[in-house]
């Protein structure tokens, strides 16, 4: 299907596009307002892009879409976008087509005064005294308030959208001074407004017919005002030509390859026909996952609020689907499993149209867009685009302000409380910056009595309720945080000035170790072990017979997202290993008092084991740990030549690959007066292998 862009923001511009889409043609048309974007139709084979647009932007739109034609519908006296739109297509080899309104037959100015520009027009009333209608717009509004003089005595008429009435209110004009009407108007209504504000002068463009421009000079006439036209700019057509509304579909037709009707032309059958072509391109329906941010409309942006102004359909929380379009039908739904069977149905009904899914914050943070996307890849007769938003996250980051980049992301939104407890601590004791996300007030003050007794001296910034009137950005202690009593919205960041080392491998020293009695794996051998369980960032580790708990606390500190099951059978050893990892704040090490493999009944499925202690057990240990996952990888340490002994018998009995067995020996400088002398320990055997099915 043939695809086509249109700069629009004129009466022919819209007109166009409705005429190329009821003949099958994909029309992207651009628009610079929201008021523009409002009075353009909804259709399933247009897509309304809004917002101004530079060369380079311009030049990203053509990549992203690539039209086969761009047609320059601007207006007359929009000079600049025009050759803006000419400079990006420079070497781009898209045709660009320039529709224009026609000036009517030469008009005869006599008893009115024809300017260049508006600077020339403010001069001349600057001379006189009266009342003045602008009818030229709000784009030009500054160059005519900039005088008081000037600015106390006009009334302007100006299209009623919210940038038009901003810039307004911007440049200094009160409410009484508006008039924010859609035109063109009739000589009637022109000569009552003349009657109600006492007009003198009058300023208009030269916009020709289509602009209401004779209806404004004949009105001004009959009533002895003086009317001010600003002449059409004029144009070097260069190598490229001008069209009017009767001519270019002709033109097109050259340029896309096939024949178009006028918009009377058109009959049911005829429109049917091509709107059929166009589902077997597009789909009977475009949907847009849409970011809509922190929540307050302020802050979507304009790609996402063009989507849910086209929506016909809307979907999403009912919170956040409540402030949007009361006259589209809305769902409450936001997971998949209730969206897409949804969307199935209108598809069975033969309904056509957009449909608009919105997502809080951004689309690709923390979001269901992910999986409602994929869902959707394998409904036919859908087109499905994703359209970001403004992370809390980034809106955050600059009411502090800070950057964001460099900062850890950790949410505890719909995440097990041990899980996103164990990566936040880790996170804050380790990171300068660590930015969260809460499903309200109870996380908040965990969070806050977390780091009271971890990390006191932590800033903790909590953004409530952001974006919205009652938003707050708060720097709290983590004392402070258990004070809070407001339910609502928080995100938040951990700021530590003065973060933890963090070791690339093992690397924990005996002297940090918490020590009695207990039996502990010596430094050396601990960091070889460790290393021989090739630990991963997500790994589920048994430490059997834990002794002091130094081998669960190096697995535990390598990544806050390794999970550490400790077990022994000596009380004293369960309460020194809890005493270790609590002194180096890990969430992540569950250990239990009892004799394995019994004990570890209640363990979730392992992927990594080390056995530093058996009891005698190391048969049945290693007969535990195959049936709760053949293909996890066993590290064990063994002094006795017995301990070696049965770990070789047991290996007879299951399959196992990439077997490793090293003895190791080490010796340690003891300072002996003014000498060293080389002390001797026990050797040790690592034992390291794989479990295989196969």
């Amino acid at each position: 299907m043939k695809n086509v862009l249109i700069f629009s923001g004129t009466t022919e511009g819209r007109r166009l596009a409705e005429t190329l889409v009821k003949n099958g043609i994909f029309c992207h048309v651009c628009v610079a307002t929201e008021y523009g974007l409002q009075v353009m139709e909804s259709s399933e084979l247009m897509q309304v892009h809004m917002g101004r647009l530079d060369v380079d932007a311009m030049k990203e739109l053509y990549a992203d879409i690539r039209p086969d034609v761009v047609i320059d519908a601007t207006h007359p006296f929009a000079k600049i976008v025009s050759e803006n739109i000419r400079e990006s297509l420079r070497n781009r080899g898209i045709p660009y087509v320039r529709l224009e309104r026609r000036l009517d037959a030469e008009e005869d100015f006599g008893k009115e005064e024809v300017f260049a520009d508006s600077q020339a027009v403010c001069q001349a009333l600057l001379a006189r005294q009266g009342n003045i209608l602008l009818t030229t717009g709000s784009k030009e509004l500054h160059i005519f308030c900039r005088d008081e003089r000037l600015r106390k005595r006009l009334i302007v008429r100006v299209l009623p959208g919210m940038e038009s009435l901003s810039l307004c209110y911007e440049n200094g004009l009160e409410g009484n001074q508006i008039i924010a009407m859609q035109g063109p108007f009739s000589e009637e209504i022109n000569t009552a407004i003349y009657r109600q504000y006492d007009i003198q002068h009058m300023v208009t463009k030269e916009s020709g017919s289509i602009g209401g421009m004779a209806e404004k000079l004949s009105a001004a006439r009959k009533m002895g005002i003086r009317s001010y036209v600003i002449a059409r700019p004029k144009t070097d057509t260069g190598n490229w030509q001008i069209y009017d509304e009767k001519e270019i579909l002709a033109a097109l037709e050259d340029l896309l390859g096939r024949r178009l009707q006028a918009d009377d032309g058109l009959t049911e059958e005829n429109e049917a026909e091509v709107l059929s072509e166009a589902d077997k391109a597009y789909g009977q329906m475009h949907v847009a996952l849409v970011g809509i941010g922190m929540g307050a409309e302020d802050y979507l942006t304009c790609r996402g609020k063009g989507a849910i102004l086209n929506a016909d359909y809307i979907f999403g929380a009912s919170r956040i689907i409540e402030p949007f379009s009361a006259g589209v039908e809305k769902y409450p739904y936001y997971l998949a499993a209730d969206i897409v069977p949804k969307i199935k149905e209108l598809l069975a009904e033969k309904k056509r149209g957009n449909i608009a899914i919105l997502f809080s914050g951004d689309t690709g943070f923390y979001s269901g867009c992910k999986k409602l996307y994929e869902a959707l890849q394998n409904i036919e007769g859908l087109s499905v685009e994703i359209i970001p938003g403004i992370s809390s996250l980034v809106y955050l980051a600059s009411k502090i302000p800070t950057s964001w980049e460099d900062a850890k992301i950790i949410s505890t939104h719909g995440v097990a409380e041990d899980k996103w407890i164990s990566r936040l601590l880790w996170s804050g004791l380790h990171e300068k910056k660590v930015f969260f996300l809460t499903s309200g007030l109870e996380d908040v003050r965990k969070i806050g009595s977390l780091f009271m007794r971890y990390a006191p001296q932590l800033k903790i910034y909590l953004g409530y309720q952001l974006s919205y009137a009652e938003e707050d950005v708060l720097c709290l202690t983590p004392r402070e945080c258990l004070l809070l009593e407001k339910e609502g919205l928080y995100v938040g960041m951990l700021y530590n000035d003065m973060p933890q080392t963090i070791y690339s491998g093992a690397g924990l020293s005996d002297e940090w170790i918490l020590r009695t009695k207990v039996p502990m794996t010596k430094e050396e051998i601990r960091h070889l072990s460790v290393a021989k369980l090739r630990l991963t960032p997500e790994a589920v580790c048994y430490d059997i017979g834990c002794g002091s708990g130094s081998i669960s606390v190096e697995m535990a500190m390598l990544s806050p997202g390794i999970r550490v099951y400790a077990i022994d059978s000596v009380e004293e050893a369960v309460a020194l290993t809890r005493k270790n990892a609590d002194r180096f704040g890990l969430k992540n090490v569950q250990v239990v008092q009892g004799m394995a493999p019994e004990g570890m009944e209640n363990f979730p499925e392992p992927t990594h084991a080390f056995i530093g202690g058996s009891r005698g057990n190391m048969a049945a240990i290693l007969k535990n740990l195959y049936a709760k996952n053949p293909s996890m990888r066993v590290v064990i340490n063994a002094i006795s030549l017995e301990t070696l002994s049965e770990i070789m018998g047991c290996l007879k009995t299951w399959k196992v690959t990439d077997l490793d067995i090293t003895q190791v020996q080490i010796s340690k400088a003891k300072t002996l007066g003014d000498y060293h002398m080389m002390m001797g320990q026990n050797p040790v055997t690592i034992v390291s292998f794989q479990f295989t099915s196969n």
